[in-house]
């Protein structure tokens, strides 16, 4: 079993209903839409706060070598205009946890106490995937928000966690533009 990071896999989407019928056919241009339920877990690091939140899974659990990953509810979308580029997005409710480091490491995870755990809806969005070969941008991350119970005192506590990244293709990594964790 290997744990994929959120942030480098897209989750979410934003989806329109429109009151219109739709037409018979798709115009040439347009994408093909897929969906379905993905087992899937990451997390978001913060280091300037020192925190990091895990969502998807129970982090004790999975490096015990138990425990599933919680469905996200991927769309993926065949970008006609481009075969080469496929963008994804993803929402979903999904366990979430808030602890006092910033490295997902077992040892850690098996002798401290989260500071909060809970649901949180998790939404996320890759305008290409693959990183296509086209001179387009792939801007891609996710957010956890949610309200979560402190660990230390039961109260409630609203989690917002966010990850945004750039791909940049020529160096091969991730421009990290904002990767923030909110607890209060």
């Amino acid at each position: 079993m290997r744990i994929r990071k959120l942030a480098s896999v897209p989750l979410f989407a934003v989806a329109m209903l429109l009151s219109a019928p739709a037409p018979a056919s798709p115009p040439a241009q347009s994408g093909v839409v897929t969906r379905e339920d993905v087992p899937e877990a990451g997390f978001i690091v913060d280091h300037k706060a020192g925190l990091l939140t895990v969502v998807g899974i129970d982090p004790v659990e999975f490096c015990m070598g138990m425990g599933d990953f919680d469905l996200l509810t991927f769309m993926t979308v065949d970008v006609q205009s481009d075969p080469e580029r496929i963008a994804l997005f993803a929402k979903g409710e999904m366990r979430a946890s808030v602890w006092d480091f910033v490295e997902f490491n077992c040892d850690l995870f098996e002798v401290a106490q989260p500071l909060a755990t809970g649901m949180a809806m998790i939404q996320s969005t890759d305008n290409d995937f693959n990183v296509a070969t086209t001179p387009n941008s792939n801007a891609y991350g996710f957010s956890a928000r949610g309200m979560l119970i402190a660990t230390d005192t039961g109260k409630r506590m609203h989690l917002n966690a966010v990850y945004r990244a750039i791909w940049d293709k020529d160096a091969g990594e991730a421009l990290v533009k904002n990767s923030k964790v909110t607890l209060r």
